[in-house]
């Protein structure tokens, strides 16, 4: 192997590292998003069951 092919793949894995990483950053933040969506879908739910409630 020389210099240049050595280069290369500390480079290529480098890269790969990085995606990685990115894709796991992903996923917490749709995690986050969905529980965050669940939080608000469940507080509108009780304030239409409340509203309903008065009428």
């Amino acid at each position: 192997m020389n210099t240049t092919t050595i280069i290369v793949l500390v480079l290529l894995a480098i890269i790969q590292i990085i995606l990685i990483l990115s894709v796991v950053h992903i996923s917490a933040k749709t995690d986050e998003m969905s529980s965050t969506l669940k939080e608000i879908n469940e507080k509108l739910g009780k304030i239409m069951y409340n509203t309903g409630k008065k009428d």
